[in-house]
């Protein structure tokens, strides 16, 4: 049964006045001359056109209609390139509902969709991430005769691979030869980038052959989903291999292609290899961008140089390039690791008086409380946690669990219960990691029977205990000379 529904719309909703209106203009001649009183001045349709893309962009919600009136007043023709304009309007402005609307009630009055109003509105439904409904509506353009373009089976197969459905893409490159289409460089990238956003590096590597065997040359996005792909596996000197194939065929890799593989080889510790790549990006005349900058400073802070990452940070803002709250967050980590928290606590209040420019998000908070809690700075903590509740920002699971755990560090247990009651009635339901840290903590401060209370909330709810907390209550019951406990608890454990 479809799942493509046509939305619903008072009689008042702007989408049925212009369906009232196209109607009403369909029937009589337009105006041979522009009126005195015309709303707009009398230029190109074209610009006229871009105009109403604009108004869309900004979500106006009237202006586009003025628009529509003028141009069919003064004689633009009412027809199907009109009505795509519209819908393309409504998709643009993140909008789809209206298009759709548009597009079902003008279809059953005076304008009949084509292949393009198909395909603008599949591809606003993917982009929403409304995807039964784009299949639903790809399905009936194919049932009413609508011929596919290879523009409509790019949009669907990039939609289809952009939530790991590459199986189903993978037959529309199949359907689509059937039909005496040929595949370009977007549907293969579509598809080599799918693959290798879930693993299926090796094919990828077959639609790449696959590609080049067909006459189609691949492109910078074809060859840097693979390079990445690639590297994500860790096989490198294939993703290096593929890098100086690019060159090889007089495609210049982009910032994009760099960032990936510095991404990748941070990621494996190698920041030595990745700052030589930096250089060799640099030689070859590619600036690196925020991204760039944003992962080897956070490479550096989790290494612990940090004087390193304020030096690239220099060099970020010598560049043009603004740091923004990615770049603060892995500074605020990187100080708290190598505990200079009084400068993370520096750094973060320059966020908050405006000093940066860059607005702290709950990251840059729960970090800087990790760091206070970890150096036995509790207090100061759940004062940060105050600041945070007045600056706006909601209660969070995290931020409790940081602070519970800083609490148990500090042996507060008692606070450390409060606190977990007080997340209760704000509606954060605790979770698992929650248990584990206090089962942890308690039995820490060889409270026991608090441990074991926790323990069994947690065996008869869907949070099942992990074996860290059982080992953690049966050491301390050993420890207590409750060995014949421990065994029980061993046995009912499936010991």
């Amino acid at each position: 049964m479809s799942r493509l529904k046509a939305p619903t719309a008072t009689a008042s909703h702007p989408v049925r006045s212009l369906v009232s209106f196209f109607s009403r203009s369909t029937s009589s001649p337009p105006s041979s001359s522009p009126s005195s009183s015309s709303p707009l001045p009398s230029v190109s349709f074209p610009n006229h056109l871009d105009l109403l893309q604009r108004f869309f962009h900004n979500r106006d919600t009237k202006q586009p209609f003025a628009v529509f009136a003028f141009l069919v007043k003064h004689g633009h023709p009412i027809n199907t390139l009109l009505l795509n304009h519209l819908t393309k309007s409504f998709v643009n402005a993140r909008n789809v509902t209206s298009a759709l609307l548009l597009f079902r009630e003008l279809g059953n009055t005076c304008l009949p969709p084509d292949v393009v109003t198909y395909n603008t509105i599949i591809s606003g439904l993917f982009k929403e991430k409304r995807l039964e409904e784009a299949m639903d509506l790809w399905a009936e353009m194919k049932k009413l005769d609508f011929s596919p373009t290879v523009v409509s089976y790019t949009i669907v197969v990039d939609g289809l691979c952009k939530v790991g459905r590459t199986g189903e893409a993978l037959s529309l490159l199949d359907e689509m030869q059937k039909r005496g289409l040929e595949p370009d460089v977007f549907v293969y990238s579509a598809l080599i980038s799918g693959m290798c956003n879930v693993g299926l590096v090796d094919n990828a590597l077959k639609v790449f052959d696959e590609m080049s065997k067909n006459g189609v040359s691949p492109n910078v996005v074809s060859f840097t989903c693979l390079i990445h792909g690639l590297s994500k596996i860790g096989r490198w000197e294939e993703a290096m291999e593929m890098l100086d194939s690019m060159a090889r065929r007089g495609i210049r890799p982009d910032v994009v292609t760099y960032t990936g593989l510095i991404d990748g080889l941070c990621k494996e510790g190698r920041v030595k290899e990745a700052m030589r790549l930096l250089g060799l990006m640099v030689e070859k005349g590619e600036k690196p961008c925020l991204v760039t900058y944003n992962v080897l400073i956070n490479q550096f802070c989790k290494e612990g140089l940090v004087e390193h990452a304020y030096g690239f940070l220099e060099k970020m803002m010598e560049s043009g390039n603004a740091p923004d709250v990615v770049t603060y967050n892995s500074m605020i980590a990187g100080l708290c690791a190598v505990h200079k928290v009084d400068e993370a606590m520096k750094l973060l209040k320059e966020m908050l008086d405006g000093k940066r420019v860059v607005e702290p998000d709950v990251k840059s908070f729960n970090t800087l409380i990790h760091g206070l809690c970890k150096n036995y700075r509790v207090n100061e903590a759940l004062d940060l946690r105050e600041k945070m509740v007045q600056r706006g920002y909601d209660h969070n699971p995290v931020t409790y669990n940081l602070l519970i755990d800083g609490l148990l560090r500090t042996h507060k247990a008692d606070e450390a219960m409060l606190l977990q009651k007080e997340m209760t009635f704000l509606g954060l339901v605790p979770n698992s990691y929650t248990y584990s840290i206090m089962i942890n903590g308690l039995c820490k401060m060889r409270q026991l029977d608090a441990a074991e209370k926790l323990l069994n909330e947690m065996k008869t709810s869907a949070m099942k205990p992990t074996l860290h907390d059982y080992n953690t209550v049966m050491a301390l019951m050993c420890k207590k000379h409750k060995v014949d406990q421990a065994m029980s608890l061993f046995r009912g454990n499936g010991g």
